[in-house]
């Protein structure tokens, strides 16, 4: 998915005052079983919006990308935990649901709208905002465990991902709190 986001703005004909929107996921910033070369590749795109942000700028083109958060589609049958991560994902999701496509459609409806006309080369994250929320984290094996007791933790920070050893599946950080 990085390259064919590239040569659209390369091949591509950008009039003024024109979009480019990438679509990544939150693959692109944490472990998720047998997704190493989408997250990466979603991670290449996320900083390629930064850099096509500035080089399209002289052509007042704006260049974002939409990071969604776990949304519901079939894609997720392709995931071996795929039920199990819609499970965790409504636990610690503050919204208490899944995303749908629309909701991602209308993100890109906004970014490309005049209301956004001063947005560029940003990574929005839609919907499964748990990331921004610390306190407990998520093992290999979907259990919610106090992330300050936790003998084999992932803590997010600050955007940054860092283990303490053990094994490690899905990474969410849930809301403090008590347990869901």
């Amino acid at each position: 998915s990085l390259r064919p986001f590239w040569l659209l703005t390369k091949l591509t004909p950008m009039a003024e005052g024109g979009s480019v929107i990438g679509l990544s996921s939150l693959g692109s910033r944490s472990y998720i079983p047998g997704y190493a070369a989408m997250g990466a590749a979603k991670g290449g795109m996320e900083a390629m919006t930064r850099q096509l942000a500035v080089e399209l700028a002289a052509q007042n083109v704006r260049v974002n990308t939409v990071c969604g958060g776990l949304v519901d589609t079939d894609a997720l049958n392709y995931f071996p935990e795929g039920e199990r991560m819609k499970e965790v994902a409504l636990q610690i999701t503050p919204l208490g649901r899944l995303g749908t496509p629309q909701d991602i459609a209308d993100v890109v409806a906004l970014l490309v709208s005049e209301q956004a006309r001063w947005i560029t080369g940003q990574v929005l994250v839609a919907g499964d905002n748990s990331t921004i929320l610390t306190g407990f984290t998520v093992h290999a094996n979907g259990e919610l465990v106090d992330g300050q007791n936790a003998q084999a933790a992932v803590v997010c920070d600050g955007g940054r991902t860092r283990t303490n050893g053990g094994q490690v599946g899905l990474v969410r950080v849930a809301a403090p709190g008590p347990r869901p």
